[in-house]
């Protein structure tokens, strides 16, 4: 069960749209979920981007996290860490660091979509250029730190 917060979802669609990683496909294959929260937000800001039927669709009820983490989640975050804690299979991939901290605490398998690349390439599913060449525009868009990137790409071998 993989879901994908929006703020990833639009960096797929980055690396996507400059021809630098085409990942969409691949993840399409997938076990896709999004809770009907997510896929207000994913049709406000990717509607001509994703295809919902690629999706599985759960509600969730946000009121129980709601209380504990009002300040920085909207609801379509409140509703990928309420899914996490429902479906312990779940893997969640999100570039919000609030909500990953959350995800932890409730330890959910959740990974930052650079993470996520590296992981791709450990399971033989991306080539070790084209996690390179996303890892490194990731960099430019300040999305991970130096440090981060340069622990990445030595763990796929492609720096010493």
């Amino acid at each position: 069960m993989l879901i994908i917060d929006t703020c990833s979802w639009l960096k797929i669609r980055e690396l996507d749209d400059n021809n630098i990683l085409k990942l969409k496909e691949l993840i399409y294959q997938s076990n896709l979920w999004a809770t009907h929260e997510l896929v207000k937000e994913y049709s406000h800001y990717l509607k001509d981007y994703l295809d919902f039927n690629k999706f599985s669709i759960q509600s969730v009820k946000i009121e129980k996290v709601e209380l504990f983490f009002e300040k920085e989640l909207d609801p379509a975050d409140l509703s990928i860490i309420e899914f996490g804690r429902k479906y312990k299979n779940a893997t969640v991939i999100s570039d919000d660091g609030a909500e990953l901290l959350i995800l932890d605490w409730f330890k959910v398998k959740s990974f930052q979509l650079s993470e996520f690349i590296f992981f791709l390439v450990k399971e033989s599913l991306l080539k070790k250029r084209e996690a390179l060449n996303a890892i490194k525009k990731l960099r430019t868009w300040r999305d991970i730190k130096e440090k981060k990137m340069k622990r990445i790409l030595n763990e796929i071998n492609l720096i010493r």
